[in-house]
């Protein structure tokens, strides 16, 4: 049986047949990947072939379409178990009008301190490896002007190359932390 869903043979015969709700065979998602606000209660989610449903202090609720994160409205009951074991769960809230809405949500690790800082100095020595190493290459072919070119060219580009080495050193030490996960 799987982890996060169980097929149910679910019958509410007098709101089903109040609403017209077909439910008699719907998945309901466990506990564990069905977020909601305190304030909504007690609720649980259902999902036959075609729609959501949510069903609170008895009475059953159609989530409409635009309601519906798009990554879960064409979702099967293989593609959903696939998403919850990598992490993923659903959001449930309640709008004004009363109406549900459905989120995909993720929970992603990161926060690794030594990958974060590991990451920062990848990214920020890297490219002042490859920004200055450039210039050293080109001031080389050169011959006799080497100096006068290499000096020309570290005054042109050192705020560039030291831009583009704050803005990598960034994004390498948010990459690295999130694959390094909490330590």
């Amino acid at each position: 049986m799987n982890r996060f869903l169980l097929l149910l043979v679910v019958v509410y015969p007098a709101m089903a047949m109040q609403k017209e709700y077909q439910l008699t065979k719907a998945l309901s998602f466990h506990k564990a990947v069905v977020r909601s606000r305190e304030s909504l209660g007690m609720i649980e989610l259902l999902k036959n072939e075609n729609n959501f449903y949510v069903i609170k202090d008895g009475s059953i609720k159609l989530i409409n379409k635009y309601d519906i994160d798009p990554l879960l409205k064409n979702m099967n009951e293989e593609k959903l178990q696939k998403y919850f074991e990598q992490n993923g769960y659903i959001q449930v809230d309640q709008l004004s009008n009363q109406d549900y809405v459905l989120k995909a949500k993720s929970r992603i690790l990161g926060g690794g301190l030594g990958g974060a800082t590991a990451g920062m100095y990848i990214g920020k020595w890297g490219t002042y490896i490859i920004g200055h190493g450039a210039i050293v290459v080109a001031s080389a072919l050169t011959g006799p002007g080497f100096l006068a070119t290499f000096a020309s060219l570290e005054a042109q580009f050192l705020p560039v190359i030291e831009a583009a080495s704050n803005t990598a050193a960034v994004g390498m030490g948010i990459a690295v932390a999130v694959a390094t996960g909490p330590v």
